[in-house]
């Protein structure tokens, strides 16, 4: 009786602890269950916004090959509207023919180069702070012995970019903001749009390159009237980086994400 008596108040002890901690399992068992079920529609809609998300990934670069990725970009218009400014130039400085001003000039933005900014800035400034009746003639007539010189140093300051290029830019550019896609597939988008405007660096630098050979190829007048920017065309379409191995990186990570290639074998 008296052993009894001794454990009596240890008894109530573990009664007192094994209640408490059975009421705290309960209590945590039923928050966790609570917050799944308050959470639950909110992990639905989320789920459904990157749905939205993805598709519009996937049909940006779905099923599609290295010539209709090209087409996103408008990348033709591209190479031949900057060839054009290059020739336009050209016909002035050698020639001073002032070619009609294509319907492009109208559309789309211009991508401007640091030393062109400069460059051609700092001049309009100069004009502007001059007396318009003094005639201040921003581009004087070159003489005849310095057009090669001159001509050497072209600078292809302001590249075209066509809408279509903007466009597509624009939806990439939207896609990477969103804070609902993994950041895996940002990654690749930003890789991919990095792409894009390496190539139309590229695209500058080739044509600045050609304009080298200008003066080699058409020496006169009638040449130039007779010119084809095929070569240069060429040239560009072999050296610029291709976009479908970057869409076909994208999509598979879509495939991995939703293991679809599962989903259709069961």
């Amino acid at each position: 009786m008296e052993k009894l008596t001794t454990w009596l108040p240890h008894i109530k002890d573990i009664v007192n602890i094994a209640f408490f901690l059975t009421t705290g399992i309960v209590a945590v068992l039923t928050y966790v269950s609570a917050k799944k079920t308050i959470l639950q529609p909110i992990k639905t809609e989320i789920f459904k916004e990157q749905i939205k998300e993805f598709s519009k990934t996937i049909e940006l670069f779905y099923a599609k090959d290295e010539l209709t990725l090209r087409n996103d970009y408008a990348l033709d218009k591209l190479i031949v509207n900057n060839i054009t400014l290059m020739i336009d130039s050209y016909a002035k400085l050698f020639f001073d023919v002032k070619l009609k001003e294509p319907e492009f000039m109208k559309k789309g933005i211009f991508s401007v180069t640091k030393k062109y900014a400069e460059e051609n800035f700092e001049i309009a400034a100069d004009y502007i702070q001059n007396d318009r009746k003094n005639e201040v003639e921003l581009n004087p007539k070159p003489h005849e012995s310095t057009k090669y010189s001159i001509w050497s140093s072209y600078h292809h300051g302001m590249l075209y970019i066509p809408s279509e290029f903007e466009e597509m830019d624009n939806k990439i550019k939207s896609l990477i903001n969103n804070p609902l896609l993994p950041k895996d597939l940002i990654d690749l988008l930003s890789e991919y749009r990095s792409l894009s405007n390496d190539n139309a660096e590229k695209i500058r630098n080739i044509i600045e390159e050609c304009s080298k050979e200008m003066p080699l190829k058409y020496v006169n007048e009638e040449q130039l009237m007779k010119f084809s920017g095929l070569w240069i065309e060429q040239k560009i379409n072999n050296e610029i980086e291709h976009f479908e191995p970057q869409a076909k990186k994208i999509i598979r990570f879509l495939r991995d994400y939703y293991q679809s290639d599962n989903l259709m074998k069961k």
